[in-house]
This record gives structure tokens, C-alpha cells and sequence, in this order.
């Protein structure tokens, strides 16, 4: 019995400055827990505004004169392309299908005054007649769908299509010299406008980038053809004309998503 109270002190001196010990070992950091970065997300709306230039390519046919073939063939085609400043708004919907793959619709409407003025009456009397003719572009607007793949989360490349619409207008003058003396009134000379919006297709595509603040950057090309529009002017004699009119547009785009 003596030999084990020696042997129980030592027992209980160990059990009595354990929790002492405890105290000065280093206790480990509990593990972290890292939240995920947010993922961009492209679904939703953006609007916009753009910045950029249409080129026109427009061919003027003379088709008749009073009825006749023109009497000047050699000036029967005349080409009014312009090159203009073209400012615009635009509003979109995104939906992003997976980690690549996006579908939109987008309309938008832009504004640029473009016109190619021609000292001739086209297909009827060379330059120095004192006659002239004229094409001018305006407004145009468009509706369309565009497909992106996203090479990164903030980065997309798309293409676009849809329907296009551009306003156009023509003008044909024809001097007292040239159109002789059947003009009303009789011995002045007679000026014809004739407007039209035409309706028709285009096609393009394009990057975009999002910017920190949902902040939306594009560049983009597009390309529109409405086709062939036939116009007559009055007077005398009557003058009918047919214009192919396509369209070139390219822009910078800065929009917000929301």
C-alpha cells in the first residue's frame, strides 16, 4: 500500500497540469472557406448607343424616257454611293444557355444624312445641260437575332440577322435645254422628289466585351440589301428609274446591362 501512494501522486500531478500544458500549445486556424467569384452572366437587358459609319452602294438605271429607251445609253447607269456619319440607339435581350453558348434579339435606330449629287440628268442628258439628279439616305432601324459563343466569361463573339429598313430618297431635275418645251408650266424647268422606306435583310456579326459594372463595349460590321426600288418622275417627257440599294454599316457600341 505504501508502494502505490508514490505512484497514484504521480497520476494525479500529471492529470492536474494537463490542462495547463493544453493551454500553452498552438492551437490550429480553423480552415477557411473561400467563396466563388461571382460568373458573369449575359442574360438580361442592355441598352445601348453606337457610333460609326454606313456606306451606300446605290446604281441608278435610267429605264425610259417618255415612254422610249433613253437617248444618251452611255449615261444610262450612274452610281450614287456615299460614305456617311452614322449615330444610333439600340436595345437588347440576352438569354445565355451554358457556359459558351448565348442567344439575343436586338432592335435599334440610327440616324445619318448621306447624299451623292450628280451634274447630269441621268441616262438622258451628259453633264452642262444644267439638269442634275440626286439619291439621299436618312434614318434607317432594323430587328434582329444574333447567336454568340463566349471565348471567356466576358468575352463574346456573335452573329447577327434579321430585317432592315432604310429611308431613301431621289431626285430628278430636269433643265428647260434639256427636257424641252413640254414641261408644266411650259418653259421652266421641272424637279421631282420621290421618297421611299425600304424593307429589307441584313446580315453581320461582331465582338463584345463586359466591363467591370456590367458595362457592355461592341464592335460590329453589318451588311443590308433592300433590293431594287423603281421610281417615276413626272414632267414631261416621264422619266422612270430603278436604284439597286445596299447598305454597309460599321460601328462601336457602348452598352449598360440591367
Amino acid at each position: 500500500m505504501r508502494n502505490l501512494i508514490p505512484i497514484v501522486g504521480v497520476f494525479a500531478a500529471a492529470l492536474l497540469g494537463a490542462p495547463a500544458i493544453a493551454a500553452d500549445m498552438p492551437v490550429k486556424a480553423p480552415p477557411q472557406v473561400f467563396s466563388p467569384q461571382p460568373v458573369a452572366t449575359w442574360t438580361g437587358w442592355n441598352a445601348g448607343v453606337s457610333l460609326g459609319a454606313r456606306f451606300a452602294d446605290i446604281t441608278g438605271t435610267t429605264q425610259s424616257f417618255g415612254g422610249a429607251p433613253p437617248p444618251f445609253p452611255l449615261f444610262a447607269q450612274q452610281g450614287y454611293d456615299t460614305t456617311s456619319f452614322r449615330g444610333g440607339l439600340y436595345l437588347g435581350y440576352d438569354w445565355q444557355l451554358n457556359a459558351n453558348w448565348l442567344v439575343g434579339v436586338e432592335g435599334d435606330f440610327a440616324w445619318g444624312n448621306a447624299k451623292r449629287h450628280v451634274d447630269a440628268l441621268q441616262g438622258v442628258a451628259p453633264t452642262g445641260t444644267g439638269s442634275y439628279s440626286e439619291v439621299k439616305q436618312t434614318w434607317d432601324a432594323g430587328l434582329r437575332g444574333r447567336l454568340g459563343y463566349l471565348l471567356d466569361p466576358t468575352l463574346l463573339l456573335y452573329l447577327t440577322g434579321g430585317v432592315q429598313w432604310q429611308h431613301f430618297s431621289a431626285t430628278e431635275s430636269c433643265a428647260v435645254a434639256a427636257c424641252g418645251p413640254g414641261v408644266i408650266p411650259p418653259g421652266a424647268p421641272y424637279t421631282q422628289t420621290n421618297d421611299v422606306t425600304r424593307t429589307g435583310w441584313t446580315i453581320g456579326g461582331g465582338v463584345e466585351k463586359m466591363l467591370p459594372g456590367m458595362w457592355l463595349v461592341r464592335l460590329e460590321y453589318r451588311y443590308a440589301d433592300y433590293g431594287t426600288w423603281t421610281s417615276t418622275f413626272g414632267g414631261t417627257p416621264v422619266i422612270v428609274k430603278s436604284f439597286d440599294l445596299a447598305t454597309h454599316t460599321a460601328l462601336v457600341g457602348l452598352a449598360k446591362k440591367f
